[in-house]
């Protein structure tokens, strides 16, 4: 299993004067790890140049495929390389969706008011009360909540083939 950590240089230089007495064993082999990543900082750099399409950006589009200055590289034998990008994925429409589309029905039984979003229908209630509902909600398909000065109210959550 590989793992990845990103240095800067001043970083690799520390770790070059810390390994350095180590010449031998694996000290040397962590050591020469370093030093080869350090000298090939001008070649990556070129080569996400090169991922983001010699900065055309027309395969990166940003908040959907991103790109960082710093990505980690990984090449091999074969003439090219992976570059680790940023993929966006969105949560609208998903068991994930932070702020699902609901329906909302005056009082338990009563008649559709209309469609909106969660955060929409919570208005100004507090935060601890919005997220009871909102795991209720997520976890049952329907939610409901006021009283005494608000009125009560009954949330269904729009089925994801509906938002479609």
């Amino acid at each position: 299993m590989s793992e990845y950590y990103l240095f800067s240089q001043a970083e690799i230089s520390f770790l070059r004067k810390t390994l350095g007495p180590l010449s031998g064993g694996t000290g040397g082999a962590v050591l020469k790890k370093f030093s080869d990543r350090a000298d090939s900082a001008d070649r990556d750099a070129k080569i996400r140049f090169i991922a983001n399409d010699g900065g055309t950006e027309a395969t990166l589009r940003d908040g959907e495929l991103e790109l960082d200055d710093n990505a980690v590289i990984s090449e091999g034998e074969d003439n090219g390389a992976y570059v680790m990008a940023w993929i966006w994925v969105d949560f609208a429409g998903t068991e994930f969706d932070k702020d699902p589309e609901v329906r909302v029905y005056k009082d338990p039984g009563g008649e559709l008011e209309g469609t909106c979003s969660f955060g929409e229908a919570m208005g100004d209630l507090e935060t601890e009360e919005c997220q009871k509902i909102y795991e209720e909600l997520m976890r049952t398909g329907t939610a409901m909540y006021g009283g005494g000065a608000v009125p009560r109210v009954r949330l269904e959550r729009v089925a994801e083939s509906e938002t479609a």
